[in-house]
């Protein structure tokens, strides 16, 4: 990927003529809508010299330029993960731009499963940890564990928190995917006290962290576990879209950044 070429292919097709406000990378299923809401301009993915391609249903492969508020917004509708053998730069295509853009905030989203009664499908999830159960080629997940969690504490969690003051927060787990998880690991992950778990995110949030970004992450709680019933991408699709207007809302919420 050339980075400098992509930047200037999607300022130039974008019509970005200043540095926007806020980019938003959007997970399985979820849309915007906003009342009062002009795009700019829009791109697909595909369109895009060098950039990889979307392989998962509900993942749009759309950068969508928005007026909201007086507000430049970077929409990106699609991610990557590392289950679709995408490299760990790969994965952090997004947010690798997004940076290069000079984006003052960053909001990543994603579906997630809960893993406690507080948490009920429909629900926003702000994230404070991640805990990293994805696996690497450089050994086990569970090797140096602590090493391997994010703690999120940015000037954006704060805003969230003051504006939202009822909107739960949690830890969230990181898995490789696509598998759903088993019974065992649904009960270690709620031992080590995650509240969720999904399968992005991770990677990053970590790219942020150490960029010094200025971002916060957030889980849509589109299932609810259950050791009857077993999840499906077509319940977390559904829901996802069902409740993507309390993520529109929020936004607005906190909007002026």
């Amino acid at each position: 990927m050339n980075k400098q070429n992509i930047l200037k292919e999607i300022s130039n097709k974008l019509q970005i003529n200043n540095t926007p406000d806020l980019a938003i990378i959007l997970g399985s299923g979820i849309n915007l809508n906003f009342p009062d809401c002009q795009i700019i301009a829009q791109i697909n993915y595909a369109d895009i010299s060098g950039f990889p391609a979307i392989g998962v249903s509900g993942h749009k492969g759309l950068i969508q330029h928005l007026k909201v508020n007086n507000q430049n917004i970077l929409a990106f509708a699609g991610r990557f993960h590392l289950y679709e053998a995408y490299s760990i730069e790969q994965v952090q295509t997004i947010v690798n731009l997004i940076y290069a853009f000079k984006i003052p905030n960053l909001l990543i989203t994603n579906a997630a499963g809960g893993l406690f009664d507080q948490l009920l499908v429909g629900d926003l999830m702000l994230i404070e940890q991640i805990s990293n159960f994805q696996v690497f080629s450089s050994g086990n997940p569970f090797d140096n564990l602590q090493d391997n969690n994010l703690q999120i504490n940015t000037a954006l969690n704060e805003r969230i928190i003051k504006t939202n003051s009822t909107i739960k927060r949690g830890n969230y787990a990181a898995v490789l995917g696509p598998n759903y998880e088993t019974d065992s690991e649904i009960q270690l992950f709620k031992e080590l006290n995650c509240s969720a778990v999904g399968m992005s995110t991770y990677l990053e949030a970590k790219f942020a962290i150490e960029n010094k970004m200025n971002f916060s992450a957030i889980s849509v709680i589109t299932n609810s576990w259950s050791a009857s019933e077993i999840p499906s991408h077509e319940e977390v699709l559904a829901n996802s879209k069902a409740n993507s207007q309390k993520l529109s809302d929020l936004i607005l919420k906190i909007s002026p950044l």
